[in-house]
């Protein structure tokens, strides 16, 4: 492909934003190359589907797409000529389509014009990569904290992704143990005024389009400003053991998301993020054992961010011999 691109360039001679061919006449403009990208993401498990969307301007014609180290090109698959696109779909990926791509488009000047590279990223590996938060994933408004990227893979980066997208660079993993591989990654500042989930995926160097499939999202609850929700137990904070209880948590403004945590957790997992009805949001523990007991909190997310932690809700189950509070888990919560 190298040489595909040597063609293109070696035709034309830019200076000072002009153009002159290689007979030294003059062409008048410069056109704008074209822009590409993937849809829904440049990063695509094996067996999904893919589409790069090349758009140019309204001379462009012609449209083909380029993959590095072949010497074929793709035709679009369909043509927007309304919105000057180009459409370049992959029905069925597979771990070779992963690579870097280029599209191009000749003008009606005959000049042809290459956009910027996207690489397309492939996850192939099974489930083998976990991510937590050191030393917890409660943050305060403007902290910072570490979130551990781990594997018994023995993989050579491990990358960090914030919704879908490259937050940090990719970290060359540590061996801790003579089976676990890890990477650690400083996210600072954290701010209450947008959310915070991230993934990780690791990779060997000999294949870098090729990544394991993500990890757990991990999302951090930050402590922000707004008016806090409150949390409370029914029938009460002290429940006999094999009792239910139901947690409740309210917020006082509209509400997008509710987080009912409990302290010491590593991770609050399966958040849910639909509106809840009347602002409530419970979680009910059908048979309350030493496993469930411990101080919780309520967190909810709204248009304008983050709210405070609620107060804290002591939950303590009577009636188990030799009790002892065990490694505490995360608890989810459930609409109403």
């Amino acid at each position: 492909m190298l040489g595909i691109r040597e063609r293109f360039w070696d035709k034309k001679l830019v200076l000072k934003g002009e153009f002159w061919g290689t007979n030294c006449q003059f062409l008048s403009g410069v056109l704008s190359k074209p822009t590409l990208r993937a849809v829904p993401g440049n990063v695509v498990a094996t067996g999904n589907q893919v589409a790069f969307l090349c758009e140019g301007p309204s001379e462009a014609k012609e449209y083909r797409l380029y993959k590095a180290g072949s010497h074929e090109y793709l035709i679009p698959t369909a043509l927007l000529e309304t919105e000057n696109k180009a459409k370049f779909s992959i029905s069925l990926v597979q771990w070779n389509n992963a690579g870097q791509y280029w599209c191009s488009y000749t003008s009606t000047s005959g000049s042809l014009e290459n956009s910027d590279i996207v690489e397309l990223v492939v996850t192939v590996d099974p489930s083998n990569v976990t991510l937590s938060a050191i030393p917890s994933p409660v943050v305060t408004s403007g902290g910072r904290v570490t979130l551990k990227c781990e594997s018994q893979e023995p993989y050579n980066m491990f990358i960090l992704m914030k919704d879908g997208e490259k937050f940090l660079s990719p970290k060359p993993s540590q061996k801790i143990y003579s089976d676990i591989f890890r990477a650690l990654f400083l996210v600072d500042p954290v701010t209450p005024n947008k959310r915070w989930r991230f993934t990780c995926y690791g990779y060997y160097l000999s294949s870098p389009q090729m990544w394991s499939v993500p990890s757990n999202q991990l999302e951090l609850l930050v402590s922000g400003t707004l008016e806090k929700p409150t949390i409370w137990a029914d029938p009460g904070s002290v429940i006999t053991s094999r009792s239910f209880v139901t947690i409740w948590c309210k917020a006082t403004q509209p509400t997008l998301i509710y987080v009912i945590y409990k302290e010491g957790s590593p991770d609050p997992r399966d958040q849910q993020n639909q509106i809840v009805y009347n602002n409530n949001a419970n979680l009910t523990i059908s048979s309350m054992t030493e496993l469930n007991a411990g101080r919780y909190h309520c967190y909810s997310y709204t248009s304008a961010g983050w709210t405070e932690r609620s107060n804290s809700l002591e939950l303590v189950v009577t009636g188990e011999r030799n009790s002892k509070i065990l490694a505490p888990e995360v608890t989810l919560l459930k609409h109403c």
